[in-house]
């Protein structure tokens, strides 16, 4: 199995990026369609999908991703990081 590990540096307050991800990243369909349970613990969002398990940890101008994927993930993950890559270089382009 696989795991993708990143780091995001931003602009925002953790308020400002649970909002984004919330509006903006888990209604990606690409995302959304592979979605189990999402669930918000504070500022740590836990993701169980058809592709693994991992959490979205967001502070003040920083975001972790730390994900295992699973087979099937494993085989998408180039496509995976693309789509984190896409989906926060957003965020430098605001504000």
């Amino acid at each position: 199995m696989s795991r993708i590990k990143k780091q995001f540096q931003t602009k925002y307050k953790a308020d400002e990026l649970k909002n984004w991800v919330s509006a903006e990243l888990l209604p990606n369909p690409m995302l959304s369609q592979a979605i189990n349970q999402a669930a918000w613990n504070g500022y740590d969002l836990f993701l169980d999908t058809k592709i693994g398990k991992g959490n979205i940890i967001i502070r003040d101008y920083l975001v972790d991703i730390d994900f295992e994927l699973n087979f099937i993930g494993s085989m998408a993950s180039k496509t995976i990081e693309d789509t984190l890559d896409q989906e926060f270089k957003k965020l430098e382009s605001k504000k």
